[in-house]
């Protein structure tokens, strides 16, 4: 339910919108345990600050789900908007 601009490709791009809700996204996934990288302004345009997640052979099926649902459950702490599927 996160736009990832429909990316087909291993690096995720999960657009947040507000910078610091992106920084404290990134902040509080690292402490997680999942590795993300903010892309914020000016290496993005305004209002299309967003969390970059890449995903590898490497990763199980448990390991995704697991950093969907710490996604999700940040978005709504954060009110970043996002549709549960």
């Amino acid at each position: 339910g996160f736009d990832t601009l429909d990316s087909q490709t291993p690096i995720v791009p999960i657009i947040i919108g507000n910078e610091s809700k992106a920084l404290e996204m990134t902040r509080l996934s690292r402490e997680a345990g999942i590795f993300i990288v903010p892309i914020l302004l000016p290496a993005v345009p305004p209002n299309t600050t967003r969390i970059r997640a890449t995903v590898t052979a490497g990763h199980t099926t448990q390991e995704i789900d697991r950093a969907i649902s710490l996604f999700e459950d940040l978005a709504r702490q954060l009110e970043i908007p996002f549709q549960k599927i």
